[in-house]
């Protein structure tokens, strides 16, 4: 990297590999010379700006040779060190010359792009260093010739309004031109952008929405797409598509030597592209960042363009309902965002007068026919909960004209489209049966999409449409900020996997909706549980949901050009506050981690909430997926934690508080309340009762007090009439919009009875969520337990809770409860020794490579009865066989030796001695068979 390089033509400086990851042990040098002394140059840097985040300004000093490595561990050891001072970690460093000595115009890094530098004569220097460790993204710049309004051609903004002009304005803008600016706004806060004049070139010839040949203005939602980097040698083919939906596809791919392909990268989405003479509509981006890409080519200038920018905060609601008008009716979405397959001739009938309670007319395809849609692009990802449909009379022949049902698509990019489904069948919606009244269909399970398409499917005398559509957006439910994946806020570099599949599918692209490629992950036949996809927010925040999707391509070896679909169907979520200490979202019924419904299609995103949770690192564990195996984009949602609160906590005193000290304290439930006057954190260690706490009374077990002058605590004991029953203490209310708080607690868990000690939230309204549990045996010594209690917008209670799954013995103690506000959450995080998910899935079920769901423990009892069962059954058989085997012997004759005699009133002959001479006449004869003794038993049945 580095070079001599000639200002009289734009061009571009990258880091190496941009904006893939820069490698360490760098050290780039350029030097960049204008042809006249009496020109100057221009710096623009790309708002894709990611260096190492730490003091850039620091300085290391230690004793070596002065190359680029890590400094040594001891220095003092080396034979006649040499003394070298340099900066610490990665920068970028612009000096006003050619010389080591000339004036330093700017020295930077961390991920805030650098304001434009000018130089003051003909000639700029520029230095990259990267350090051994903590690589970024890197940076891209343009230099160029100073012109003036060139030094505006890249900006950030920040403050709550503003205005953007194209360079020169109101004069025309200069020729040449790659120019971004960047809005960026705090949490909570809505950015609405409005263009006031609007001239850019454009060709007559191509009427098309979004055909710009030559100017034009493209507008992000993020960050806007950057180009690599690649070395000397390489050949591009570019190829610009702009569909009819107006989403831009500009395909760049470069070829090297050994056939690899690396594609263009785009961070946002693209919301439109604008040239021409009419005004863009209004944009409202709810994402926190909002980029423009302005290109000019070196023909014909325009006046240009100006536009306002506010930063407006969100007012969310506890209650709120998604359920708002999207603005058909209003006129909120303008009528370049509605669009249709086709349009009755006469132009009586456009896609523009479909709106809702529209006088005149209604949308009318050229064609009556199934297959014939109506269109919107809601620019933004949205929930969409309802549609409201009205046919038309005709204002000319005064015929009424309806549809009767129709088919609902979605998609989030305007090419890959969904068909609605309630259950397994496409769902058809029935609308209207007269002309004039509003029927509003709810959508059963609402959908994420931005662009929505009405399909009639049968009508009254002809197609004919009006209608508006119901939802809200994302961020309008409480804590449920997009945090940077689906707008590039977050870097590259805070999102890593398990294995990746290739460059192109790497965890990079597993941004939500912003490219149609996302992560695979590396082995074609992954397991269950054994795959995982991790998002490091930055900082801790609370996380209160994650949206998934699913992804084109990933069969290895196959290219970049694969149209393998695949998405997740089942997966877990875990959180961390140290990325070391993982923690799942657990299902409250059977304690163990929460399965998520995930995705039934590669492009429609679904969206999934639990209580929040405060994490810095969130990862995905896929569990069950498509025939085209895992392929995955996210977003997570969630909000910045609360400013330190100084409410403290207080108990309402017990009687046994005043009491002096005894053998046995009376246990008490006095209800606890929550003061907001300031005082030291409180520890209920139980000397004196238990200090607010209360027994669950819907609970069949009370715990037990263990009342000594030393040391007291609460315990339950393991016998046959505990087996299966639950003790439950709950805490004092907690106010809501209190905390985070840190709950501190000693425990003891230990004998062969599975004892399982659990941590619940539980609200007003007696719903729980599990905050934290561990099982069997740990040993007979105490250990502290601590997990952190999330900020609720409604009071709650902590519930301490813990049973035993046999009747063995085994015994759980509970001591010293304190509810923390000074502890940091950062240390509010139990370690590997007692923590029970420490190692992912290994304490709650055995490897599952079918990707099954885990079906939770049965009850001790169970397995007694199926024990009994089955002895009875084995009885039973044993009993049918005996029988069948006597009653065979007893049909089957027997031949043996037989003692025959006929038998009179008088005599008896022997059968043996007997012969017809010697019977007598007139006698009567009686058949005996005697059998011999040795077969009498077998005659027994």
């Amino acid at each position: 990297c580095g070079g001599v390089l000639d200002a009289s033509k734009a061009g571009y400086i990258t880091s190496p590999g941009y904006p893939l990851e820069y490698p360490s042990h760098q050290n780039c040098h350029w030097i960049i010379t204008a042809p006249e002394p009496s020109q100057r140059i221009v710096l623009n840097f790309n708002p894709h700006f990611e260096i190492e985040r730490l003091d850039c300004n620091s300085h290391a000093c230690f004793e070596g040779d002065g190359e680029l490595s890590p400094p040594p561990l001891q220095p003092s050891s080396l034979p006649e060190p040499v003394k070298i001072c340099r900066n610490r970690y990665d920068f970028i460093e612009i000096r006003d010359g050619t010389s080591d000595t000339a004036d330093v115009l700017g020295r930077h890094c961390s991920n805030i792009a650098p304001a434009p530098i000018i130089s003051s004569g003909s000639s700029l220097q520029i230095r990259f260093v990267s350090d051994y460790a903590h690589q970024g993204a890197g940076f891209s710049l343009r230099y160029e010739i100073f012109k003036t309004g060139s030094e505006f051609c890249f900006r950030n903004f920040t403050s709550s309004s503003g205005m953007i002009e194209s360079p020169g304005f109101p004069d025309k803008y200069p020729h040449n031109l790659e120019c971004s600016y960047m809005i960026i706004a705090p949490p909570h806060m809505d950015i609405t952008l409005t263009f006031l004049t609007f001239d850019l070139e454009n060709d007559p010839l191509l009427v098309g929405e979004g055909d710009c040949k030559y100017d034009w203005l493209d507008v992000w939602d993020g960050l806007p797409q950057v180009l690599p980097s690649f070395p000397q040698g390489s050949e591009s083919n570019d190829e610009y598509l702009f569909t009819s939906n107006r989403r831009c596809q500009v395909l760049r791919k470069w070829s090297f030597s050994h056939d690899e392909e690396v594609e263009r990268k785009t961070l946002g989405p693209l919301i439109g592209r604008y040239c021409g003479t009419k005004i863009p509509p209004e944009i409202q981006s709810p994402s926190g960042l909002l980029s423009l890409s302005f290109h000019t080519d070196m023909a014909v200038a325009k006046d240009g363009f100006s536009a306002r920018y506010n930063l407006t905060r969100k007012e969310v609601s506890d209650s709120f309902h998604c359920s708002t008008t999207l603005g058909m009716e209003s006129g909120k979405i303008s009528d370049d965002q509605i669009t249709a397959s086709t349009t009755f001739y006469d132009n009586r009938w456009l896609p523009r007068q479909a709106r809702l309670n529209n006088n005149d007319n209604a949308w009318t395809p050229s064609e009556d026919s199934n297959k014939e849609y109506i269109q919107v692009d809601l620019q933004f990802l949205k929930v969409l909960t309802g549609i409201a449909t009205q046919g038309a009379i005709s204002k000319e022949t005064q015929k009424a004209y309806y549809v009767t049902t129709f088919k609902l698509e979605v998609s989030t990019n305007g090419e890959d489209w969904m068909v609605y489904r309630h259950g397994k069948n496409h769902k058809i919606f029935h609308a209207n049966t007269d002309p004039a009244e509003v029927v509003l269909n709810r959508v059963p399970q609402p959908v994420l999409a931005r662009f929505v398409r009405i399909r009639p499917q049968t009508w009254k005398n002809g197609i004919a449409l009006r209608f508006e559509l119901y939802g809200c957006q994302i961020t309008d439910a409480p804590c449920s900020n997009l945090q940077g994946m689906l707008s590039g806020l977050l870097p590259d570099t805070q999102i890593s996997a398990s294995s990746s599949r290739e460059m192109v599918w790497n965890p990079g692209t597993a941004r939500l909706v912003a490219s149609r490629s996302g992560w695979f992950p590396g082995p074609a036949q992954p397991l269950a549980g054994e795959e995982w996809l991790q998002v490091d927010l930055g900082v801790p925040k609370m996380v209160r949901g994650v949206i998934t999707q699913g992804a084109r391509g990933g069969d290895a070896g196959s290219g970049a050009t694969t149209d393998n679909r695949a998405f997740v169907r089942k997966y877990k979520v875990a959180h961390s506050l140290n990325a070391k200490d993982w923690n799942f979202i657990m299902d409250s019924k059977f304690s163990l981690p929460k399965i998520f419904e995930g995705n039934t299609h590669y492009d429609t995103p679904e969206l999934r909430h639990f209580d929040e949770v405060v994490a810095q690192f969130v990862r995905l564990y896929p569990e069950r997926w498509s025939p085209a195996g895992i392929g995955m984009r996210v977003e997570i949602l969630g909000c910045d934690l609360p400013e330190t609160t100084t409410a403290a906590f207080s108990t309402t005193p017990t009687p046994a508080a005043a009491a002096s000290e005894s053998t046995t304290v009376p246990i008490t439930t006095t209800a606890a309340t929550v003061a907001t006057s300031p005082s030291s954190d409180s520890v209920c260690d139980f000397d004196h009762g238990l200090c607010g706490w209360t027994h669950d009374p819907n609970a069949p077990l009370l715990w037990s007090l263990h009342s000594h002058e030393l040391n007291s605590y609460l315990y339950m004991d393991a016998s046959l009439k505990t087996e299966q029953q639950r003790a439950r203490l709950v805490g004092p209310v907690v106010a809501a919009d209190t905390g985070p708080l840190c709950l501190i607690f000693s425990y003891q868990l230990g004998g062969e009875a599975q004892g399982h000690l659990r941590v619940l939230s539980r609200d007003n309204h007696n719903e729980e969520a599990v905050l934290w549990t561990l099982k069997d045996d740990q040993g007979p010594v105490w250990k502290e337990g601590r997990t952190i209690l999330p900020r609720s917008p409604k009071d709650f209670q902590v519930v301490m809770e813990g049973f035993f799954a046999h009747g063995t013995r085994g015994h759980i103690w509970i001591d010293n409860i304190q509810m923390s506000l000074s502890t940091p959450l950062t240390e509010c995080t139990p370690t590997s020794s007692t923590f029970a998910f420490s190692e992912p899935f290994t304490a709650f079920s055995p490897e599952n490579p079918g990707g099954g769901v885990p079906v939770p423990p049965l009850p001790i009892h169970w397995y007694y009865i199926m024990a009994a069962g089955g002895a009875l059954l084995l009885l039973a058989v044993a009993i049918l066989v005996r029988a069948l085997c006597c009653c065979r012997q007893h049909l089957a004759t027997k031949k043996s030796q037989l003692s025959v005699a006929y038998h009179s009133s008088s005599q008896c002959f022997q059968y043996s001695n007997w012969s017809s001479s010697m019977a007598t006449p007139g006698v009567e004869p009686v058949l005996t068979v005697r059998l011999d003794s040795r077969d009498r038993h077998r005659t027994l049945c």
